[in-house]
């Protein structure tokens, strides 16, 4: 997004080694989120924010099947298991992120994470198969 802190970020990382690239691509409609998410196949979604409730951005990068590092707050823990992604403490420092990030760069469990992930998606967020039980459930009222 835009968020106020985004100059102070894009200073930060300014200071980064040259192999880490980082592309602040701000506010994005919905398609072009997915359009994004097509063309560079990104290999993790991380959401490090302190209050959540169950992302939807969540749902929509694992519908892509990309793994997901979030921070344990709100409903993440409904939506981010062992299987799919990794889940971390609500106040995590920067340090501790980038070990996360170097412990999931080495293991490189993303065939897995992503299938995982993919899984998640299409069995509990799958808009179809939700209108569809949502009908089912009215019908039996």
């Amino acid at each position: 997004g835009d968020d106020p802190l985004r100059r102070e970020l894009e200073d930060k990382v300014k200071l980064l080694p040259g192999n880490i690239a980082v592309n602040f691509v701000g506010r994005l409609p919905n398609k072009e989120v997915y359009e994004l998410y097509e063309s560079i196949c990104p290999d993790l979604f991380i959401n490090v924010s302190s209050s959540e409730g169950v992302p939807v951005s969540i749902m929509e990068a694992m519908s892509y099947g990309i793994p997901v590092l979030a921070t344990d707050v709100g409903g993440n823990d409904e939506i981010v298991y062992e299987d799919n992604g990794l889940l971390t403490s609500s106040n995590i420092e920067a340090g501790q992120l980038t070990m996360k990030l170097n412990s999931f760069i080495k293991s490189y469990e993303s065939i897995n994470l992503s299938a995982g992930a993919y899984s998640m998606w299409y069995n509990h967020y799958r808009g179809s198969n939700n209108y569809y039980n949502f009908c089912l459930g009215l019908k039996a009222i």
